[in-house]
């Protein structure tokens, strides 16, 4: 299974899906008191490839992730 590594400090809510050209953005809001976490997906050629949305936690939005991915294939 491929992994997601996401960067560290200002970059924190970017990341590279390990063994592709794909990386990705996470972020989160909040509606009714609970936190939603969402993702753009982006590739080497072209800005932003989708953005998926709300998941409830941090686990199942990186799982779509990678499902996304290997929908599309490696690049």
């Amino acid at each position: 299974m491929r992994n997601i590594t996401w960067y560290k400090g200002s970059a924190g809510n970017l990341g590279k899906v390990e063994g592709t050209d794909y990386s990705c953005e996470r972020f989160w809001n909040w509606k009714n008191d609970l936190k939603q976490y969402w993702f753009l997906l982006r590739d080497s050629k072209i800005t932003y490839l989708c953005c998926k949305g709300p998941f409830s936690s941090p686990d199942e939005r990186d799982k779509e992730i990678i499902r996304e991915v290997d929908k599309r294939g490696s690049k």
